[in-house]
Order: structure tokens, then sequence, then C-alpha cells
């Protein structure tokens, strides 16, 4: 099936979309409509509320035909009943994949999309307006394509998105660094007579967020927040902050090493159940082929893995296990028929 959009020209060379009309909530925008870059998601795009210029174009995207302009969402109505397709807003949004000519995301462009989990954007973002992500608190995964060495909107999402994060830079089909970026809140506490205000910020996450210099994250001051964060995170997510940042040392100083080593070898069996739960057995085996588990972990894993109903899994354990755990020492008899 077809993906069909509302769109207007930004300038003579750019294009806007206004609505996305699918037939999935896994939505991929093109990076071209009509021979011309799409450039932005315009404000209210995917909300269940829609605005839409007085006059606007409405074309499938692998369509050829001449774009025609419209007045009325009514006049395009018996177009889609024919395509199949579903507009795309609020809780029908699931997933989103944005090219990399996508520079700007309008103001409130997925407020109340309650089921977005997951986004894709390349770091040609820079510019995120107002709200963008109201409401979108199940958004817990965000993948840029490019480097994390260079700017990215990623400082201007993060500002807007104080809930868990899980942020993966790539190339190709290969993750160049993962970071974790825990929750935080914010209170205010009237402080009275004078009727001011005292703002009070509870997590690690605040201080996480401020770990960039000119749009690029400096990933040296991120991993200095990892002390405190034992303090006043859960173990899942120190958990999940020292498995990234030893499975993807980008900029990993020997000081930051040592203390994530240290803490997954104190928390081997939250991590070893971790990377069940999520079936990585990927991980796993760098966990173990890396010595980071115990053998008393070892031995208490593998059975976790069958109560977990994941047979794969306990094979490989059993596997992994002969291959780098310590050898039972033999045991001796010394009763001997004379």
């Amino acid at each position: 099936m077809d993906m069909y959009l509302i769109w207007n020209y930004l300038n003579h060379d750019e294009i806007s979309i206004y609505r996305v009309f699918a037939p999935s909530s896994d939505v991929s925008i093109p990076s071209r409509l009509c021979g011309h870059p799409i450039v932005k998601l315009a404000p209210y795009c995917f909300s269940a509320r829609r605005f839409l210029p007085e006059e606007f174009y409405f074309s499938g995207v692998n369509g050829q035909q001449v774009p025609k302009k419209y007045h009325d969402f009514d006049e395009i109505l018996p177009i889609l009943k024919q395509t199949g397709c579903n507009e795309i807003c609020g809780k029908a949004l699931e997933k989103i994949f944005l090219p990399d000519t996508v520079t700007t995301l309008g103001a409130y462009c997925f407020y109340d999309c309650r089921k977005l989990m997951q986004m894709t954007v390349g770091s040609s973002l820079i510019t995120i307006e107002n709200d963008t992500f109201m409401n979108c608190h199940q958004l817990s995964s965000l993948f840029i394509e490019g480097t994390v060495k260079k700017p990215s909107g990623l400082k201007q999402i993060l500002n807007q998105v104080s809930w868990y994060l899980e942020v993966s830079f790539f190339h190709g089909k290969e993750i160049e660094v993962k970071i974790i970026f825990p929750e935080y809140f914010e209170t205010y506490d009237e402080i009275a007579p004078a009727h001011l205000f005292g703002r009070n910020i509870t997590g690690e996450g605040f201080r996480a967020r401020q770990s960039f210099q000119n749009g690029v994250l400096e990933l040296t001051q991120y991993d200095s927040i990892f002390q405190k964060a034992c303090a006043e995170e859960t173990e899942m997510v120190c958990c999940q902050i020292a498995y990234n940042r030893i499975l993807y040392p980008v900029d990993l100083k020997e000081n930051a090493k040592t203390l994530y080593a240290d803490y997954i070898k104190e928390h081997g069996m939250a991590i070893g159940k971790m990377q069940i739960e999520s079936r990585d057995l990927n991980g796993l085996e760098f966990l173990i082929s890396s010595h980071f588990f115990s053998d008393e972990v070892l031995k208490r894993i593998v059975p976790y893995a069958a109560e977990k109903e994941w047979p794969e899994g306990s094979a490989a354990l059993l596997r992994l296990q002969k291959s780098y755990g310590t050898p039972a020492k033999p045991r001796y008899s010394f009763d001997e028929n004379w």
C-alpha cells in the first residue's frame, strides 16, 4: 500500500508535511516528494487535532501525478476511502523514521501521541519547536543516524523529554554508542511570605542532560555523573548505564571504565537477569567472555533462563559456563577395596 501526505511548500524548493495517511502505525517519512526535499513536520502534524493551511497539496509518496491544490479536508475524503490508509495521529502512531533532510519539528508535532515508542532521526534535525513531545511518555528509544562526535538535535529533544530515554547513534546497521538518560522530576516550593518559588530537581537525569558542548554530547562529562547516579537511581537504570558504556566505549576514560566494570561485577545477577529478560544472547556472551560474571552468578543465571522459558538461552549459557567458568576441582575418594 502507498502512503499519502498533506503538504505544502515552505518555499519553491522545500516541503513541509501537515498530515500523514498510512496503512500501519510504523511510519517512514520519505526524504523527497515531487522532486523536492521534505524538511519540516508542521505544527500538530501527528496530533489528533488537525490544523491545515488555507490551501494545501495531497498526494501519494510513490505517485507520479502532478500535485493538486485543495482548500478543505472534505475534498480529499473520497480519495482517502479508496486508498485503504488511515490518518496516523494521536494513539495511531507507534514508530516513526525521519530522513536526514528533516531539519525542523513544529510545535506540538507529536502532541498526545501516547503510544509513540521509537523514533529515528538524522543529525540534520536541529530545530525542535515548543512542546513537540507533549504527552509522549511512552517514547523510550531514539535512534540518531550519525556520529556522536558531531552536533545533532539531541540536546533540544532532551530539553522536552524529562522521562527515561535510550539514545543510540548509528551508521548503517552499526551502533556507535548507546546512552541512557534517566528520568528526572521538577517541583516548586512556595517561599512565604514573598510568594517566590524554589525549584527542586530530583534525579541524575537532569545532570546527564547538561553534558553538551556546542550541540555535541560530551561523553566524559556524562560519565562523571555515574557515582552520584548509583546513590539516586535504581539498580536497573545504573546497570543499563554501565553495561552500555562498557559495550560501546567511545571516549571512555580508564577511571570511568573501572567504575563501570566494578559496578557490573558487583551487580552481576541483576545485569544477567536484565539480559535474559530482553533475550540478549550477544550481550550475555560479551559479559561472560569478558569475565564480568562470577562463577556464582553463572551458576544462578542458567536456571533463571529456564524459569523465563528461554531454552536457547539456557543451552547457550551452559556452553558459556563450560568455556569461561572456573573448572570444578576434581573430587578424590580414598576408599579402596583391598
